[in-house]
C-alpha cells in the first residue's frame, strides 16, 4: 500500500514563488484596467459638464459662465459655473450657474480624486471637497461664437490636482518651469489629467503634454 506523502518545503517555495510571480503579473494589469474606467468616467464627467456650460450660454446670448466669483470671493456661489463661495472656501455645486442643467452632483466630482484631500482647502467646514474640475480663466464669460475658430484647441474644463485645487478656476497664464502661482493638470491617471475642450471632445493627455500646450499658451482664444 503507497502512502502519500507532503510537499517538501522546497516544493512549497516553489508554488510560492509562481504565486508571487503571476500577482506581479496580475495586479499591476488589473489597476491598469480600473484606472482606464476611471479615466472614461473623468471624460464623461467633463463632457457632460462642457455641455451644461453651452446649453447655460445658449440661454445667456451666448455668454459661457464665470470661471469663480468675482474678485476672489464676494459670498455668492451662484456667480460661478461650479457653486464655489470663495477661493480656498466651500464649494456646493448646486448652487452653480450650471447646476439647473444637469441635476446632478456626480460629475462635479472625478472618481479618482475621492478620498484625496485638496491641500488648499483648510476650513474644515468646506470639506469633504465636492469638485475636482476647473475652468480655463481665459473662457471667463466669454462668448462661445468668440472661439470658434480655434474651438478645438482651447480647453474649457481640466481634471486639477488636488495639490492647487481651491476653486473653480484654472490659471494658468505665464506658466514658469516651477509652476509658481499657477494650477496644476492633475497627474493621478496614469500619470495625466482629462480635458474638455470648447468644441466639447474629450480626452486624456499626459501631464507633460498638458504642460507643454500650456506653455504654448494653447488655452488662449485671441492666439493667432
Amino acid at each position: 500500500m503507497r502512502t502519500s506523502r507532503g510537499f517538501t518545503l522546497i516544493e512549497l517555495l516553489v508554488v510560492i514563488a509562481v504565486i508571487a510571480i503571476l500577482a506581479a503579473i496580475v495586479f499591476p494589469v488589473l489597476s491598469a484596467a480600473k484606472e482606464t474606467g476611471r479615466i472614461s468616467t473623468c471624460t464623461s464627467n467633463l463632457k457632460q459638464l462642457g455641455i451644461g456650460m453651452r446649453l447655460y450660454a445658449d440661454d445667456w446670448f451666448g455668454h459661457l459662465p464665470r470661471a469663480r466669483v468675482e474678485n476672489g470671493g464676494d459670498g455668492n456661489p451662484s456667480g460661478n459655473w461650479a457653486g464655489v463661495y470663495h477661493v480656498f472656501g466651500a464649494c456646493d455645486p448646486k448652487k452653480g450657474q450650471i447646476y439647473p442643467y444637469l441635476r446632478t452632483l456626480g460629475v462635479y466630482m472625478c472618481p479618482s480624486a475621492r478620498g484625496a484631500r485638496p491641500k488648499r482647502i483648510t476650513d474644515p467646514s468646506a470639506l469633504p471637497y465636492p469638485l475636482s474640475y476647473s475652468m480655463n480663466n481665459l473662457m471667463d464669460y466669454r462668448t462661445v461664437n468668440s472661439v470658434e475658430a480655434c474651438n478645438s484647441r482651447v480647453g474649457l474644463l481640466i481634471h486639477e490636482d488636488t495639490s492647487t485645487i481651491d476653486d473653480g478656476d484654472f490659471y494658468w497664464l505665464g506658466w514658469t518651469d516651477d509652476g509658481e502661482g499657477q494650477n496644476r493638470p492633475a497627474q493621478v491617471h496614469n500619470g495625466g489629467t482629462c480635458i474638455v475642450y470648447v468644441d466639447m471632445h474629450a480626452k486624456w493627455q499626459s501631464y507633460e503634454s498638458a504642460i507643454k500646450s500650456l506653455r504654448r499658451a494653447d488655452w488662449d482664444p485671441d492666439k493667432r
